[in-house]
């Protein structure tokens, strides 16, 4: 399915279905199965807890250069390759 937030919320938004803090720069959560890889927009500087739950199917992850924090994101992920790029 497909997740929408009012654009009135003052704290969360969501594109193409990844759930972030109002000005991106929080990935909180991934809403749907990742088959392959998934980049993380470039404005993002944090990844929440959880937020790629269960992601059996994600091959590789491109990371944000300016990334500062990744919580404990990967939880039950089956081996995946991390790459960091620059913008």
């Amino acid at each position: 399915g497909t997740v929408t937030i009012d654009s009135s919320n003052n704290y969360y938004t969501i594109d193409n279905n990844v759930l972030y803090n109002k000005d991106k720069t929080r990935l909180i959560a991934v809403l749907y199965e990742i088959n392959g890889e998934f980049i993380v927009n470039s404005n993002v500087t944090g990844i929440g807890v959880n937020a790629f739950h269960y992601q059996n199917n994600m091959t590789s992850i491109k990371l944000p250069e300016g990334l500062i924090e990744i919580s404990d994101s990967f939880q039950y992920c089956n081996r995946i390759n991390i790459n960091i790029y620059t913008q």
